[in-house]
């Protein structure tokens, strides 16, 4: 992963494209795949179906990659928060069906109920809360239970 790439964002266009490729195989790596797996099966045992995942700092929807070539018959409605532009374009090329709100996670820990998707069954985030300052990573992760469907 590259740090100092989220410190400004700003890489040529080959360097984006390397970023955004290599991001896809994310939850395939040895030190990742047990968190996507786990997030399989809690989406696989949860009713009703589909489950409905919002993942914070989606990336280009690593996780929604794995689903689709590990587990196609684990039904899910993705939804993602993702302010990186060539992400965004990539999910929305590749898997358009997925939901994607282009905001920060500052924007994020801000939304009410009305900013946010549908309920969800799940919430997740793997890298996002860590690369934040602490204030708003808090906020995210503190999120009221109105978001969440029990």
């Amino acid at each position: 992963m590259r740090l100092d790439l989220w410190k400004d964002r700003k890489v040529d266009a080959d360097e984006a494209r390397r970023v955004v490729e290599s991001y896809r195989r994310n939850f395939f790596r040895d030190d990742r795949r047990f968190v996507a797996e786990r997030i399989v099966e809690i989406c696989r045992n949860c009713d009703p179906k589909p489950a409905r995942v919002l993942e914070l700092g989606c990336a280009n929807a690593p996780l929604l990659h794995f689903f689709v070539e590990t587990a196609p018959d684990v039904p899910i409605e993705f939804d993602g928060i993702e302010p990186y532009k060539p992400f965004v374009e990539d999910i929305n090329k590749l898997l358009p069906d997925a939901v994607i709100i282009d905001a920060t996670g500052g924007e994020f820990a801000q939304f009410n109920d009305s900013d946010c998707p549908p309920h969800f069954r799940l919430f997740t985030e793997t890298v996002a809360l860590c690369m934040m300052h602490p204030r708003v990573a808090k906020a995210a992760s503190n999120m009221p239970p109105l978001f969440v469907t029990k």
